[in-house]
This record gives structure tokens, C-alpha cells and sequence, in this order.
């Protein structure tokens, strides 16, 4: 249910106008409730049972309930704290098996993240 077709039409004009890119507002533009149900919708198209999904912690709180809630399952990789917080992808790279779908990166994580 992408939403209403002259709201999402709409958008797209803005977009364009404000931005110069251009989306098909048919295909392109979904209009959610909110972060976790765009969250969830966007799990839920590429998620199926089985499927890992590797997820930096900490993370926002709806990621687990959304991989669980389409069959997935979640890989955990900590931060790693020092003078600042970052992921290393050497880390995450050895957490990667041939059931992975997808990566979810908190980035940056706020207030001192960085990616190395």
C-alpha cells in the first residue's frame, strides 16, 4: 500500500523541482506512518525466512523486531569504542556468510561514530 497516488504525485514534483531528481511516483515514492513502518516495509521486501541480517550494535530498536518478524536472522557486530566509536569492516566482512542479505549501518552513530 504505497499510499495516496495524488499525495505521492505531489512529492515527486517537489523533488524534482527542489532537487532535480526525478521519481516515478507510481514505482518510486512510498508514504509511511512513520521511521519504524518505512523501516519495516523496507526489511520486509528483501527479508525471508533464513536470511541473515547482520546489524550494528547499538541500534535503533525496530531493526531486530522486523528481521525476527520476516524469518530473518540477526548477525550482532559491536561498535568498537576508543576515542571514537566506529566499525571496522574487517570485523564485519568475517561475519558474512552466503545467507546474508543485508547489512544494516546505524551511520554515524551519533554523536562520535565514524566509519574506517
Amino acid at each position: 500500500m504505497p499510499g495516496l497516488p495524488s499525495l505521492r504525485k505531489i512529492i515527486s514534483r517537489k523533488i524534482l523541482t527542489q532537487y532535480k531528481a526525478e521519481y516515478n511516483f507510481e514505482t518510486e515514492i512510498t508514504i509511511t506512518a512513520g521511521a519504524t513502518q518505512a523501516l519495516y516495509t523496507a526489511i520486509s521486501t528483501i527479508i525471508h525466512s533464513g536470511d541473515e541480517v547482520i546489524i550494528i550494535e547499538p541500534a535503533y530498536d525496530s531493526y531486530v523486531p522486523a528481521v525476527i518478524a520476516n524469518g530473518g536472522v540477526p548477525i550482532y557486530s559491536q561498535l568498537t569504542a576508543g576515542e571514537r566509536i566506529q566499525f571496522r569492516l574487517e570485523v564485519i566482512k568475517k561475519k558474512i556468510s552466503r545467507k546474508t542479505k543485508a547489512i544494516i549501518i546505524n551511520s554515524p552513530h551519533n554523536p562520535k561514530g565514524s566509519v574506517s
